[in-house]
């Protein structure tokens, strides 16, 4: 079975990560993915798969749907 890449937000894939204060290697290794395919990703350069997408958004505790978001939300801003 092929797998779908997700056309998220590669940016947020940053900030949500640096959110929960996890390194790429940790957060490589709770997706499930090498640290090099992480930092693709987080360059817009290799999306990850919707997969991996639901894994990201359990590991930095945040919806799914925070990486389709044009910016990661401020916590202060109502």
């Amino acid at each position: 079975m092929a797998s779908i890449r997700a056309s998220n937000n590669y940016r947020i894939l940053v900030s949500a990560r640096e959110a929960v204060n996890l390194s790429i290697h940790q957060a490589a290794i709770a997706i499930g993915i090498s640290d090099e395919n992480l930092k693709l990703a987080e360059l817009g350069e290799r999306p990850l798969t919707l997969a991996q997408l639901r894994l990201a958004s359990e590991a930095y505790q945040v919806p799914i749907g925070y990486f389709y978001l044009k910016e990661f939300p401020d916590a202060n801003k109502p």
